[in-house]
């Protein structure tokens, strides 16, 4: 009895022990681990960052100096309170299952676990929700558009038009790991008519790019008319609308 109490004992301490010398891991998921042993972060684009935050270990000799395997890997690292925030850059050819390890420092204590990570395009996805927008000559319309990060790293999103620069205004989003975000762009076209306007959101960590479609619908407007005979061109003709885009007459 005596015998199996103190092997029950001996198996709690060693449980309990081991418990407090695990990485306590909170982003981008959940979980433990240690002593080199694997957690699986989830699916990351190339090109992207990805952030762990961890504890610190021990209150007596907290970890505050990260070393990554592969170094070319290595983010940087920083302490903010009791979590340890680790980032990794992923490199833009990687591609499949890649292993990242960590060995966590304090002055005297250590610890050590890895980051199993899926590197694989495909996690972007771009909306535009309104397909169709009317708007006056020479006016300016917002168009919205949804962008989701389906990853567990974050990048930075650029959104362009097929329209010349002049007549379109941009803009880049920040994406966070499993996040969807809204934004908008913003067209003032001076030539009525009927246009296909492909809006494109590119990822700047891979390049990798999604394309939405929408039909623009300028209609004249008495002050845009009046413009155009400013700039010595006739009254509302149509003919010449396509010349001014090309020479970048509206600005």
């Amino acid at each position: 009895m005596w015998t199996r109490l103190l092997i029950t004992l001996s198996l709690s301490l060693i449980l309990a022990y081991s418990a407090l010398a695990a990485v306590q891991i909170y982003y981008p998921v959940s979980g433990s681990a240690g002593g080199g042993s694997s957690v699986y972060i989830g699916q990351v684009s190339p090109g992207s960052t990805v952030t762990i935050i961890t504890d610190r270990g021990p209150q007596s000799d907290p970890w505050s100096k990260v070393i990554t395997t592969p170094a070319s890997w290595a983010g940087g690292y920083f302490v903010q309170g009791n979590r340890l925030y680790i980032e990794v850059n992923v490199p833009r050819n990687a591609s499949g299952a890649k292993t990242v390890c960590f060995q966590l420092l304090g002055n005297s204590s250590s610890e050590s676990f890895c980051a199993a990570l899926l590197v694989t395009t495909g996690l972007m996805d771009f909306n535009v929700p309104e397909k169709t927008v009317y708007v006056g000559a020479g006016n300016t319309v917002s168009v919205p558009f949804i962008v989701i990060n389906r990853g567990a790293g974050s990048y930075s999103v650029r959104v362009l038009s097929s329209l010349p620069a002049q007549f379109f205004r941009g803009t880049t989003i920040k994406m966070n790991p499993f996040s969807a975000r809204t934004g908008e762009v913003a067209i003032r076209y001076p030539f009525p008519g009927e246009y296909r306007v492909i809006l494109t959101a590119r990822n700047l960590g891979d390049g990798e790019q999604r394309s939405s479609e929408i039909a623009l619908f300028v209609y004249p407007t008495i002050d845009n008319d009046f413009k155009l005979v400013q700039w010595g061109f006739p009254f509302s003709n149509p003919f010449l609308w396509p010349l001014m885009t090309i020479l970048g007459a509206a600005r």
